[in-house]
C-alpha cells in the first residue's frame, strides 16, 4: 500500500479547493443516489451490492483519481467489471459534480496506515 501511495504521488497533484460548495453538493447527491450501492456510503467499496459484484468496487478512501480519469471512468466504464458506462443516466454536470465529490474520501497517507 506504501509503495502505491508513493506512485501515485508522482502524478498530478490535484486539489477540490477551488470547487464551488455548490458542486460538492451536487456530487454528493449524484453519488448518493447512483454510486453509494455499490462504492458505500463512504467511498470505502462496501455498498449493499457491492457483495454480488464479481469484482469489488473501488475504495476512494485509498485512492484518488484525477478528475480527468474519474470522468473517463464514469463516461466509458471499466471494461471487465460492473463498472458501466453512466452518460445515458447522468447528464454532463452530474458527471463532474460527482466526479469532483469522489475525491474527497480520499484518506491520504497518514489515515491509510492507520487503517
Amino acid at each position: 500500500a506504501a509503495l502505491a501511495v508513493k506512485v501515485q504521488s508522482f502524478g498530478p497533484n490535484e486539489s477540490s479547493d477551488g470547487v464551488l460548495p455548490s458542486i460538492i453538493s451536487a456530487g454528493e447527491f449524484v453519488y448518493q443516489t447512483h454510486c453509494a450501492e455499490c462504492h458505500g456510503d463512504n467511498g470505502d467499496g462496501s455498498g449493499f451490492a457491492a457483495d454480488e459484484l464479481p469484482i469489488m468496487p473501488s475504495d476512494f478512501r485509498g485512492e484518488r483519481p484525477t478528475h480527468a480519469e474519474s470522468m473517463r471512468v464514469l463516461r466509458a466504464g471499466v471494461e471487465g467489471t460492473s463498472m458501466a458506462p453512466w452518460t445515458d443516466r447522468l447528464s454532463g454536470k452530474e458527471i463532474i459534480a460527482v466526479s469532483h465529490y469522489i475525491r474527497q474520501f480520499f484518506a491520504g497517507e497518514d489515515e491509510q496506515g492507520a487503517n
